[in-house]
């Protein structure tokens, strides 16, 4: 029996393994829990969601005609990071700026402090970036729900007692 008659149509409902032909839909509905969700719920959903979430914004399919508009704008990646960058002064490239910052002050802190016996806590800090997902209101979510841990972790990392060495 050859490979290609082991195939059928009804694969795409059960299949676990191996190659499944789907189209963009059925995709996003065999997606695991959590991956790409703000996509998937919306492509499902549609405005159905929207009053779900409130303050987020409406997605919009656009046609073909903006793809030679993306075209430009690939050719202007150099300005990425620059003074002249485009989208640089958004607010989520400024969070994402101000991340970047905080970690680097987080890591400094980390190895000034860092211990045998500090190593867990320490490696549960530093892996926050780990735990921001999507872009625009859904990374915004994930960086507040991440910051109330961080938080935690730091006064533990600051307290008198976290380690030798520490002032008490």
């Amino acid at each position: 029996m050859s490979a290609a008659t082991d195939i059928s149509l009804d694969d795409k409902y059960s299949r676990d393994r191996g190659r499944v032909f789907l189209g963009g839909t059925q995709a996003l509905v065999r997606f695991e829990p959590g991956v790409n969700e703000d996509l998937a719920a919306t492509t499902i959903w549609g405005t159905q969601q929207v009053p779900f979430l409130p303050g987020a914004p409406l997605k919009r399919e656009m046609g073909s005609w903006l793809l030679p508009v993306f075209r430009l704008l690939a050719r202007f990646r150099f300005l990425r990071g620059t003074v002249f960058d485009p989208f640089g002064r958004q607010a989520e490239r400024r969070l994402e700026r101000g991340l970047i910052a905080d970690d680097e002050r987080l890591v400094a802190e980390l190895t000034a402090g860092l211990g045998p016996e500090r190593h867990a806590l320490a490696a549960e800090l530093a892996c926050r970036p780990e735990h921001f997902r999507g872009f625009g209101h859904v990374k915004e979510r994930h960086v507040a729900l991440v910051a109330t841990r961080r938080d935690e972790l730091l006064r533990r990392w600051r307290a008198p007692d976290a380690g030798p060495g520490r002032a008490a």
